[in-house]
C-alpha cells in the first residue's frame, strides 16, 4: 500500500509539474487571435493574416506542412530555434506582443537603413540606388512613400544626412552599421541586428 501511496504520489508531482511548465495561462485573457508569433530576437507580435488562415487549416497529423506550436516561450522547435508560433496565454506576462503595424514599420526602416548603408559605401545615393539595393536585399522593390518616409525618421535620429539630393550614413549611423554587421556576413542577420537598433528609437 505504501508503495501505492508513493507511485501515485510521484504521478500527482509528475502531472502538475507538466501542467506547470506546458498549459498554465501566463497571462489574463487578451483580445486577439489565440496564437501569436516568437521572433528569433525574443521579441513577440500579432499575426498577419495569412499566418491566421494558416493555423485555422486542418492538417492530419502526418501532414509534414502542419505548423509546429510551441509550448512555452523558451521551447526551441524541431529545427533548433526559438521562433515559432504560441499560445497567446502561454507567452511571460512581462513579454509585451507588438503589434503587427509596429513590427512592420521598424522592419520596412531597418531596411531601407540597411539598403543606404550599403549603396552609400563609397559615395551617398539617391533612391534609385537605395531601391535597387533593398530590392537585392529583400527581393522586393520598396514603395518611395516607404523609401521617404524610412529616410526622414533615420534623418530625425541622426543616422542619415542628406548631400544634395543624395543620402549617406552619419558618423553615429556607421557605428551602429558595423556594429550590426560585426561577425556575420549574412544580409539577413544584419538586417535582423538593424531592426533591433531601431527598436531602440521611438517610432
Amino acid at each position: 500500500m505504501t508503495i501505492l501511496y508513493f507511485l501515485i504520489g510521484v504521478i500527482i508531482i509528475v502531472g502538475l509539474f507538466v501542467y506547470l511548465k506546458y498549459f498554465i495561462p501566463l497571462r489574463s485573457k487578451e483580445s486577439g487571435f489565440k496564437y501569436v508569433y516568437v521572433n528569433k530576437d525574443g521579441t513577440v507580435n500579432e499575426l498577419d493574416e495569412d499566418d491566421i488562415e494558416y493555423l485555422r487549416t486542418d492538417f492530419s497529423p502526418a501532414d509534414g506542412a502542419r505548423p509546429y506550436i510551441k509550448s512555452y516561450f523558451s521551447e526551441l522547435t524541431p529545427d533548433g530555434k526559438i521562433s515559432g508560433f504560441i499560445l497567446r496565454n502561454r507567452v511571460p506576462k512581462k513579454i509585451e506582443i507588438e503589434p503587427l503595424k509596429n513590427l512592420q514599420d521598424k522592419r520596412t526602416i531597418s531596411w531601407i537603413y540597411l539598403a543606404i548603408s550599403i549603396a552609400s559605401e563609397k559615395e551617398p545615393t539617391d533612391f534609385n540606388g537605395i531601391s535597387m539595393i533593398a530590392d537585392g536585399i529583400n527581393h522586393a522593390v520598396p514603395t518611395h512613400k516607404e523609401i521617404q518616409t524610412s529616410i526622414t525618421l533615420l534623418m530625425e535620429k541622426g543616422l542619415v544626412n542628406k548631400v544634395g539630393d543624395k543620402y549617406t550614413l552619419t558618423q553615429k549611423g556607421k557605428e551602429e552599421y558595423e556594429v550590426a554587421s560585426k561577425g556575420t556576413a549574412s544580409l539577413w542577420e544584419i538586417w535582423d541586428n538593424m531592426k533591433q537598433k531601431i527598436k531602440d528609437y521611438p517610432l
